[in-house]
């Protein structure tokens, strides 16, 4: 009898700790700041406008869309900002500015 108390004891430990890991996971769970500088000319989709319900970020100025999960990174958003089809027509006033013309 005295096992099968001491028994249950351990299942309500057991219980105990899997509740309190799950818990601390949850609050180490907070937002990254995101630090890349393609961030300038991307911003987030909501992702209720994703028909595959996934994170994606859209080019500011031409608005292709590219997967934006954690584990995807931004070289794909760098290279696009290289290729761009609207960046360059709209940097020609930067330029011009920055050289005084």
């Amino acid at each position: 009898m005295m096992s099968s108390a001491a028994g249950e004891n351990d299942d309500l430990i057991d219980l105990d700790l899997f509740e309190s890991e799950s818990f601390q996971n949850e609050e180490s769970k907070t937002k990254q700041r995101k630090r890349s500088n393609v961030w300038t000319f991307f911003e987030m989709v909501p992702e209720s406008k994703n028909n595959d319900g996934k994170p994606r970020a859209k080019c500011k100025m031409c608005g292709v869309t590219y997967m934006a999960a954690n584990k995807y990174g931004t070289g794909n958003m760098k290279h696009h900002i290289d290729a761009c089809p609207r960046r360059s027509s709209r940097d020609i006033g930067q330029m011009m500015l920055s050289q005084g013309i």
